[in-house]
């Protein structure tokens, strides 16, 4: 960890302080509020402590340089919901044993929670689950906020509105004059400043700029016109929590009647403690790496927020996590290392020790008003602006009301049940939503050979077999992941239309990952097809892929076999076009046609043909030899006899050439240097050891010259080629857009 920007640190931890202090004071007071006024001078202490604990040891052990932690809305209104549930429960448990939970033992009990919490977070940084933990969806955490916001709100009313805390709001529609109007000006002036100050005022941060106008109104107002309802302060604020502790107490609570009922219940508040922490410092993070350039370590952070939630379970503080506003704040006041996070700690502590006689005369309109504040930068935009589109997009109306309806059912849930309940109904969405995604098709789209060939140019027989039989090659471009619901989809689609479909090619090339079910159905159909003497072909994996390695460990690869895997889908394309033909054609030998019978050599005399073949130069090529390369000044004709030929081009990028066409026995190339006396514009090798016949381009220009009736039909002939593979590549295209 590097301190070369010490002034920046201090001056990014100061500005962070002053905002965290009423902050943490207000979620304290939150948190432990069902506890008494009595209770509230240590409840700030608590909400203090969470500041400093997390905030400095978060910044030591976490993975990120910038991040600000301490106290979060969210957490508070967890374990708010934890302390109110053992404050019930507590009343069953003196009914039955005379046995009295005062607010210590609730505190105690509360950080057993945390604790939980604690070592979940560190679990999953340990184990590296930091990247799993932020797929959750984002309706669930939305609607999460929301309620959340609403919660805060509801909270914070009676301070805000000067109600006594036992005021039903009922009561204050039939009499609004329980509201004390002066409290309730205190506290709008102090929500409306923070809004004010973030505009207008640059050098101070607009909590402290409302935080002190708030509070100086509050005291001029008393002084100048003494017994008006202004509502109560803060009071004294009890420094020394020893007497409170956390975790470490729990031994002497054992001995607490009926404490074994109440650790189901702190156990999954803690696994939801946890998890809200976790999601909340890894969101954090990633916006301090979107200002620092920085990536952070997700699970080195995890490891830290664990460590500094531990402490904080010792000492019975509040919850922390990463904060988004802090952090931000940090860096444009200049923090730039961890170290701020450290010094705003330590300046946490050491202003609240040093002004804790001042800021006991806060009045709790004052922190209502703040907290308001925060509760209406909670209200996620997200959603706002997804009611506005349900209008301007029509067609995605349902699963705009979808993404909508969890939002509204996870925010309701928080707020008339409890948030425990909103984050187990948020995972349960979740997870339905999830299996009914991955059950979706995974199929991008489909086509058919007769609609898209190969690369592979062959004659016009061979071609008007496939137009009429090339519908029993069926390719599926698939996308996204293969699971056990999709996979299961995709085979039953398939095994549906295979009697119409001799040759199935799946297309992988966007296939993200494949799951142990989904590979094993993909055997199954494989096995499928071949009982019904068809073909599954796979394109675009190879070896050097990690699903490749996956596949063969699931024994898919040796179900299906080596040789029908394909680097892309064209190859795939090919071979199954020579099967095809191979079956239809049967008595054309496919890889041995004579010259007579080529598209090139149509409309010819018999005695055109021998002058022809005497103008003609066999030649031999061996497998991967070149014919010619690109930039070569030959312009030479050639005719493959046997074997196959492809035209390759290099790719600007890469070091690796892109096939263009493949050339089959009948087929003609090199036509268009012939005809413009141009350089070779692209390279052309022999797939396989080929039979080639050259017509030099001397000896084209010696035809033109002393045959010319022989020239122009041979030249009718290349034009016919050159047409007949314009418009193949036309139709391919317009086959491939209405796709």
């Amino acid at each position: 960890m590097k301190s070369n920007n010490l002034k920046g640190d201090i001056s990014g931890a100061f500005s962070v302080a002053v905002t965290a202090i009423p902050q943490s004071i207000g979620y304290g007071l939150i948190a432990f509020a069902l506890l008494g006024p009595d209770f509230f001078g240590t409840a700030a202490t608590l909400g203090i402590l969470a500041a400093v604990i997390g905030g400095s040891v978060a910044a030591l052990a976490g993975g990120t340089s910038i991040q600000i932690s301490g106290p979060k809305a969210p957490l508070t209104m967890i374990y708010a919901a934890v302390v109110a549930s053992l404050v019930g429960q507590a009343q069953g448990i003196y009914q039955q044993s005379g046995f009295e939970l005062n607010a210590v033992t609730i505190v105690v009990l509360a950080s057993v929670s945390l604790f939980v919490a604690a070592v979940f977070q560190l679990l999953l940084g340990t184990l590296k689950f930091g990247g799993v933990v932020k797929y959750v969806l984002y309706t669930v955490v939305s609607g999460f906020m929301n309620g959340v916001a609403l919660l805060i709100i509801g909270s914070q009313l009676r301070p805000f509105l000067g109600l006594a805390p036992d005021t039903e709001f009922f009561q204050v529609v039939s009499q609004p004059g329980l509201i004390e109007r002066l409290t309730l000006m205190i506290g709008a002036i102090t929500l409306g400043t923070v809004y004010l100050a973030r505009h207008y005022v640059r050098v101070i941060p607009g909590v402290l700029v409302a935080l002190i106008l708030g509070t100086l109104l509050h005291h001029a107002l008393d002084q100048f016109q003494p017994g008006l309802q202004l509502g109560s302060l803060l009071g004294a604020i009890d420094m020394d929590v020893s007497g409170v502790g956390g975790i470490v107490r729990i031994q002497e609570l054992l001995n607490i009647p009926g404490i074994m009922l109440l650790l189901p219940a702190l156990l999954i508040s803690g696994l939801v403690l946890g998890l809200i922490s976790s999601m909340e410092s890894l969101l954090s993070a990633v916006v301090c790496d979107n200002l620092t350039g920085e990536r952070h370590d997700s699970n080195r952070e995890l490891i830290g927020q664990g460590f500094a939630n531990l402490l904080c379970s010792v000492a019975g503080a509040l919850p922390s996590a990463g904060s988004i506003p802090r952090s931000v704040q940090n860096y444009r006041a200049g923090g730039r290392t961890a170290y701020s996070g450290v010094a705003g700690g330590v300046m946490v502590l050491l202003m609240f020790s040093t002004l804790s006689p001042v800021i006991g005369m806060v009045p709790l309109a004052v922190i209502a008003g703040l907290l308001m504040s925060v509760a209406l930068d909670l209200f996620d935009d997200w959603t706002k602006n997804l009611v506005g589109k349900l209008r301007t997009h029509r067609s995605q109306r349902k699963e705009v009301l979808v993404d909508l309806g969890v939002a509204a059912l996870v925010a309701g849930t928080t707020v008339s049940i409890n948030i425990v309940a909103a984050v187990g109904v948020g995972i349960a969405i979740a997870s339905i939503l999830f299996m009914a995604r991955m059950g979706k098709s995974v199929v991008r789209r489909t086509y058919t050979g007769d609609n898209v060939r190969s690369r592979k140019i062959r004659s016009r027989v061979e071609m008007e077999s496939l137009a009429r039989n090339g519908s029993s090659i069926t390719v599926y471009e698939l996308q996204g992941p293969i699971f056990f619901g999709s996979a299961d989809r995709l085979a039953a689609d398939i095994e549906l239309a295979a009697e119409q479909m001799s040759y199935v090619i799946l297309d992988l090339q966007r296939v993200t990952d494949i799951d142990s079910t989904g590979a094993k159905i993909l055997a199954r159909l494989a096995k499928h097809m071949r009982t019904m003497d068809h073909y599954l072909l796979v394109s675009s994996i190879n070896e050097d892929q990690p699903l490749w390695d996956f596949l063969e460990v699931m024994d898919v690869i040796k179900e299906i076999g080596d040789d029908f895997f394909f680097p892309d889908t064209d190859c795939a394309l090919e071979w199954a076009e020579d099967h095809l033909l191979q079956s239809m054609i049967a008595t054309t030998d496919l890889d041995n046609v004579p010259l007579a019978n080529m598209d090139i050599m149509n409309n010819m005399q018999e005695d055109e043909l021998k002058l022809l073949q005497q103008m003609l130069k066999q030649e031999f090529r061996h497998k991967k030899q070149a014919v010619f390369k690109e930039g070569d000044t030959e312009t030479d004709l050639y005719i493959v006899i046997k074997g196959s030929v492809s035209i390759k081009k290099h790719l600007s990028d890469s070091v690796e050439s892109k096939r263009l066409v493949t050339f089959g026995p009948g087929s003609v190339f090199g036509e268009m240097a012939l005809i413009d006396n141009s350089p070779r514009s692209a390279d052309a090798w022999a797939d396989t050891n080929c039979e080639l016949m050259r017509l030099p381009h001397a000896a084209f220009l010696e035809l033109c010259k002393d045959h010319p009736q022989v020239a122009n039909k041979l030249l009718s002939n290349i034009a016919t080629e050159i047409s007949f593979k314009l418009r193949r590549t036309s139709a391919a295209l317009a086959s491939m857009e209405s796709t």
